[in-house]
């Protein structure tokens, strides 16, 4: 917000992890969030975390 982004980019970014969860998401929110899990699912695997 400091940066005078749009109210609906301050809002991904603030709810795109796991600290958003439980709250009201935009459908733009959700499709993030969803894409940052799989990421980070990815990458522990390709780490052998998994």
């Amino acid at each position: 917000m400091k940066h005078n982004l749009p109210c609906e980019i301050t809002h991904i970014i603030a709810n795109h992890a796991h600290e958003g969860d439980g709250t009201l998401r935009s459908p733009q929110a959700v499709i993030v969030n969803k894409m940052d899990m799989l990421n980070f699912v990815v990458l522990k695997s390709f780490a052998g975390m998994i």
